[in-house]
């Protein structure tokens, strides 16, 4: 974590916050997992599209993926109603997060310890992909990364027998090496909160993550979908699932 940042959270604290977690204060936690890394993209002269903004993973390890302070860039957050209209669409059930040095409790995350977030809550698996003719995902063999990342980008939600696809122009993805990395690979969709006021719910993207932890993801991205958390109750199980 940036010395700057640590310094604010160290004057901020209070017990009503709750706990810090990696840039995240446990109260609002529902509102801060659903930032949005910020970057546009334009061509370079070798037809290359490069991000306006840079935004890229940390090197080193910082924090983990389902915190803003996991890359480097500029975030965005919608609109925060009150925090009763967040409506939470998950229960935290354990956090381990280990500072790097315990004289700095706000600084970043020890790459030593296994340090997760352990959630239960709705988990779907799904596709996303550049938008072809008709509703379904265009064949992306021969596309370059320009093609890619100039395209119109859908998901594809499997509710049981049910294959949902939807055009959408609220994904976006954490990095452009995270959204490279999607293109017609599986990834989930976990359900985080109600947006404000308005309809639909936000739902990190996540990719499955092997290791010693069973149930582990990793968060890519973060979408806004109209489906509506009681169609969403009804055909999705609660599970737990950890993020690292």
């Amino acid at each position: 974590m940036p010395p700057a940042i640590s310094g604010v959270a160290r004057q901020m604290q209070e017990p009503s916050l709750g706990r810090y977690i990696a840039g995240l204060w446990e109260i609002y936690l529902p509102y801060k997992l659903a930032w949005r890394s910020d970057f546009d993209w334009r061509a370079n002269r070798g037809g290359k599209f490069t991000p306006k903004r840079p935004c890229e993973r940390h090197l080193d390890f910082v924090a983990l993926s389902f915190s803003w302070a996991s890359r480097a860039g500029i975030v965005r957050y919608g609109a925060l109603g009150a925090k009763e209209e967040l409506n939470p669409r998950f229960k935290v059930l354990e956090i381990m997060c280990e500072p790097r040095s315990l004289a700095s409790p706000f600084g970043e995350i020890s790459n030593q310890s296994p340090n997760f977030l352990r959630l239960l809550g709705r988990l779907v698996a799904g596709k996303v992909g550049i938008v072809g003719p008709g509703k379904s995902f265009a064949d992306t063999s021969s596309l370059t990364d320009g093609d890619m990342d100039e395209s119109i980008w859908g998901l594809e939600i499997c509710l049981g027998s049910k294959r949902p696809f939807t055009q959408e122009n609220m994904l976006s993805f954490d990095t452009p090496a995270d959204k490279m990395d999607c293109v017609d690979q599986r990834v989930y969709f976990f359900a985080l909160c109600r947006p404000g006021q308005g309809p639909g719910l936000n739902f990190s993207v996540l990719r499955k993550v092997d290791g010693s932890l069973i149930n582990a993801y990793r968060r890519v991205g973060i979408v806004h979908h109209d489906l509506s958390m009681e169609d969403w109750s009804k055909l999705v199980k609660g599970q737990e699932i950890v993020l690292v």
